[in-house]
């Protein structure tokens, strides 16, 4: 969780400024419920962010992290997938972000098939931009147990 929330909170640095007051709130108030342990709010605060402006990557990047954090692998997965998109080419550093929870949760949970595909893609976008990165991804699909 230490680790998702350092990610959520630096994420806010790079909320778009054409999103509305309610849902930059939003999204700030669902990472501090994350970070102190609350990912029911944390979930009900993202929704209304997305509901707000679905197009916000990091709305979709709180939510994702919420329904990890409450055991919801298959919504959160897709939650990241929403994250990934909405962050686009022109972000590789949010896409990054979002694609990494993506597969570090399918890691945790033993899905080793979905891991190993999700890292690679971290793999291939974060190779030649931070290659220590992309080398403990790589080590990550590799040590992957089913569960």
């Amino acid at each position: 969780m230490v680790m998702t929330t350092l990610m959520v909170y630096a994420g806010l640095l790079c909320v778009e400024p054409q999103a509305g007051y309610e849902v930059r709130k939003q999204v700030s108030d669902a990472a501090d419920a994350l970070a102190l342990g609350d990912p029911k709010r944390a979930l009900l605060l993202a929704q209304q962010a997305v509901t707000g402006d679905p197009n916000d990557p990091w709305a979709h990047y709180n939510r994702a992290a919420a329904l990890a954090e409450l055991g919801k692998v298959d919504e959160a997965v897709a939650a990241y997938q929403a994250a990934e998109q909405r962050f686009g080419t022109a972000d590789n550093w949010g896409r990054s972000v979002a694609m990494w929870g993506r597969a570090h949760l399918q890691y945790r949970n033993g899905r080793c098939d979905q891991a190993k595909a999700a890292f690679k893609e971290y793999f291939e976008l974060m190779k030649a931009e931070d290659p220590e990165s992309a080398a403990l991804a790589e080590r990550r699909s590799q040590s992957c147990r089913p569960r």
